[in-house]
C-alpha cells in the first residue's frame, strides 16, 4: 500500500478518483476509502463482511470486480453509498490523519450531492421548457392549418422546405460557376438574375 499524502491536496485528488456519481447516486471506492484510512483494503474488506447486515440496511451493497490481485484472483471492491462509507469510516481509529480524511470524504460527499440534486433540477426545468415548446408549437400548428388536418400543414411546409433547399442548391451551383460575376454594379438586375437561375 503507497503512503497517502494526508494534505487537503493530497486527500482531495485521491477523492475525485473516489467518489463519483454512479446510476444517480454518489458512491465511495472502497479501495480509496482504505487507503485514506491508513489500513490495507484487505482489511476493510474483512470489516464489510462483518457489517454485511449493518451496511445493506437501506441499499445492498454494490461489489464488483476489476483487474486480478498478486494471486491472481478478480480484484473485489465496493462501491459504497453515502451511508455505508460514513458507517465503515466511524469503526475506524481517529488519528489526526484520519479525521482529516473523513472531513474531506464527507464535504466530497456533499459536493456531489449538490451537483446532483442542480442537474436534476436543471434537467427536470429543461424538460418543462420542452414540453411547453411542444405544446406552443402544437397550438401554433393547429392555428395555421385552420380546419385541415396538421399533418398536411406538416407536410406541405416540409416541401417549401424541401424547395427552398433545392433552389439554394441550384443557385450555389450558379455561383460557383459564374464567380466572377459583380453583384454590385449598377447594370445588375437581380429578376434577371434570378430567372437565369432556374
Amino acid at each position: 500500500m503507497s503512503e497517502l499524502d494526508y494534505s487537503p491536496e493530497g486527500i482531495n485528488s485521491i477523492l475525485d478518483l473516489a467518489v463519483v456519481i454512479k446510476n444517480e447516486i454518489v458512491v465511495v471506492d472502497s479501495r480509496l476509502v482504505a487507503e485514506g484510512l491508513g489500513i490495507q483494503h484487505k482489511n476493510l474488506l474483512a470489516t464489510i463482511s462483518s457489517y454485511t447486515k449493518e451496511l445493506e440496511r437501506r441499499t445492498p451493497l454494490m461489489r464488483e470486480t476489476e483487474g486480478t490481485n498478486s494471486k491472481g484472483r478478480p480484484e473485489v471492491f465496493y462501491w459504497l453509498t453515502k451511508l455505508q462509507s460514513n458507517y465503515l469510516v466511524t469503526l475506524s481509529r481517529n488519528t489526526p490523519q484520519v479525521a482529516e480524511f473523513k472531513w474531506a470524504l464527507a464535504e466530497r460527499i456533499e459536493d456531489l450531492e449538490t451537483q446532483l440534486i442542480e442537474a436534476r433540477a436543471a434537467l427536470a426545468k429543461q424538460r418543462a421548457i420542452n414540453e411547453a415548446t411542444k405544446s406552443l408549437v402544437f397550438l401554433m400548428l393547429k392555428k395555421a392549418a385552420g380546419d385541415r388536418p396538421i399533418s398536411d400543414l406538416i407536410i406541405e411546409r416540409e416541401q417549401e422546405h424541401q424547395a427552398t433547399h433545392r433552389d439554394l442548391g441550384t443557385l450555389n451551383k450558379y455561383l460557383a460557376a459564374n464567380p466572377d460575376r459583380d453583384f454590385d454594379s449598377p447594370d445588375f438586375d437581380l429578376q434577371k438574375f434570378v430567372d437565369s437561375c432556374f
